[in-house]
């Protein structure tokens, strides 16, 4: 076995974890040292200051140099180094605004070289990112982005029924968007200022149903028809920042309808598609009050499909993130066993900042985003939490 010389380490859920040192971390940075192990901590944390990131590691009781850390901050200032002529502008906290003092920012009627775009939830302010996309787009100054996972969302209501009447399929039609689809052959179609995607839609598997032949159980909150069509052939163009793609995959469609009050229960809800074959849905809804109302899971692979009780699987919440806007703090990791299909998984959120405030549609603020899935088996899906909130309660 070769020699270990150097140890790359995140920081957030590595060395500590929700305001306190991870059980071990601190002695295990001891003995790594005394083995003249060369150590390097990085972080994709855009909010703070690399100082800042450095001194809560010393209150913590970590041993470690401030050389020793990496942030997406020190990698824009070393790149700016190298350009020390150029203008930039900044929308971050003001935190790490100060970290570019050295640099020049421009001022009155200036037209910047660079646009840096952090997270500055402190300051959110659609003006500023509106100031910087007029800087991109029309003076066509170069975009500096501290993270590479975006999370890009659109809602609106509508008014009145925006459904065309058809037999044995659906069409929506809003403003720019569509939705349309007949026997497994859709169509998704949207457009706004940030982003655009034209879809085509196929189904290659039989539609699974849920519950008991199609229809599960919500309590005290009604009942409803729930079917999936698990793998979808995707093809078409998306559009993100001004470039279009021509892109393919595969989706999951799910069809809900019937007679409930979603805003009556909490939820954790699962999709998952693994590499070899097996679909999975899992969903575990609550009461307001956290009581169980119905916990199941659907197993499914090229038309055979089987329903699990509460009993025949566990899932078991991880880490948690904690949202800086609205202060939730939701489950983005997850562990699923499932003894009987012998998968021991584990779940974990792709974009950390996946909340999403749907209270001009739905009226509830929750985490739905992509997940990979690691383990027994390997896969992805789309994961919903809702119920994490005090607004929920």
């Amino acid at each position: 076995m070769k020699q270990i010389k150097g140890i790359l380490a995140d920081i957030d859920g590595t060395l500590y974890f929700k305001g306190s040192p991870i059980p071990g971390a601190i002695e295990a940075v001891e003995k790594l040292r005394k083995k003249d192990i060369k150590l390097l901590f990085f972080t994709n944390t855009d909010s703070k200051s690399p100082r800042t990131m450095f001194n809560t590691l010393i209150e913590y009781g970590f041993s470690i140099k401030e050389r020793e850390i990496f942030t997406p901050i020190i990698a824009l200032k070393e790149f700016l180094a190298e350009c020390p002529d150029k203008k930039i502008y900044l929308v971050t906290t003001e935190e790490v605004k100060e970290e570019f003092q050295m640099f020049r920012q421009i001022k009155g009627s200036e037209v910047p070289d660079f646009v840096i775009i952090g997270d500055f939830h402190d300051k959110w302010d659609v003006n500023r990112l509106n100031i910087a996309f007029k800087y991109v787009i029309k003076h066509k100054a170069k975009l500096l982005g501290t993270q590479g996972n975006k999370y890009y969302l659109d809602q609106f209501r509508t008014a009145g029924n925006p459904s065309v009447g058809v037999e044995n399929g659906f069409i929506f039609k809003y403003r720019n968007w569509l939705m349309q689809g007949e026997d497994g052959h859709d169509r998704l179609k949207a457009e706004n200022d940030q982003f655009a995607f034209d879809l085509q839609l196929e189904s290659t598997q039989p539609v699974v149903n849920h519950g008991n032949e199609g229809i599960i159980s919500l309590g005290f909150a009604g009942s409803s028809y729930y079917y999936s069509r698990t793998r979808m052939k995707v093809t078409g163009t998306l559009k993100v920042d001004g470039t279009t793609e021509l892109v393919e995959g595969i989706s999951w469609f799910d069809h809900q309808w019937g007679n409930f009050t979603s805003i009556k229960l909490s939820w954790d809800w699962f999709s998952l598609q693994l590499d070899n074959g097996v679909d999975l849905m899992i969903y575990q809804l609550r009461d307001k009050q956290g009581k169980p109302v119905n916990y199941a899971a659907t197993v499914s692979k090229k038309g055979e499909t089987e329903i699990l009780g509460n009993t025949e699987f566990v899932l078991t919440p991880g880490q948690n993130w904690v949202s800086d806007k609205t202060g939730n703090s939701y489950p983005v990791t997850w562990n699923l066993k499932i003894p009987k299909k012998k998968i021991d998984i584990k779940i974990q959120g792709i974009i950390k900042n996946s909340e999403f405030d749907a209270k001009l549609t739905t009226f509830l603020t929750y985490w739905e985003g992509a997940v990979k899935v690691e383990g027994s088996h390997t896969g992805r899906g789309f994961m919903e939490l809702n119920g994490y909130g005090p607004e929920s309660k």
